[in-house]
């Protein structure tokens, strides 16, 4: 005869074991036999979303042809960054406990390029070319990463002025 223990979500059977990991971190379940021999056994949720953060441009810089240089005036730190002909985006993204599965980079909310490859040994996706694609004017761009796990996350967004040359 099974026994069940049902929280919430979650269902552990004692005897042959069900255990679906939904909305939990973690599950620890402890086996005894009949003499005495005890064995525990944990199971980590793979429910964390990973972390993504663009990196460049961030707010308050300025750059010319993809080469950063100092802001002019002071800047504040909700000033777009200031961006005159093409030039790369890169977003940091990372996941400890799936893995990164794939990043994706959008110009004012509409996805513009996918990457599944960082850069050989970092966690760093380039975009090279996606912000050179935009009007003159202010825009947002954000980067939304997906775990192995199923899980995502989107980074905060980051104003920019863009003037194409």
């Amino acid at each position: 005869m099974k026994k069940m223990l049902a929280i919430g979500l979650i269902a552990i059977f004692i005897g042959l074991t069900t255990v679906p990991l939904v909305n939990s971190q973690l599950i620890e379940r402890k086996v005894v036999d009949n003499i005495t021999v005890s064995h525990t056994v944990e199971t980590i949720a793979l429910n964390t979303p990973p972390f993504v953060e663009i990196q460049t441009p961030h707010f308050a810089t300025f750059w010319i042809f993809g080469r950063e240089l100092p802001y002019p005036g002071r800047p504040l730190m909700d000033e777009p960054a200031i961006i005159i002909g093409n030039m790369y985006a890169a977003v940091y993204a990372v996941d400890d406990e799936s893995g990164i599965q794939k990043v994706e980079f959008y110009l004012d909310n509409t996805l513009a390029a996918t990457k599944t490859e960082p850069q050989e040994g970092r966690n760093i996706y380039y975009f090279p070319g996606v912000i050179g694609s935009c009007r003159l004017g202010f825009h947002e761009i954000t980067a939304k990463a997906y775990d192995n796990a199923g899980n995502n996350a989107t980074s905060d967004p980051v104003k920019i002025f863009y003037v194409g040359l």
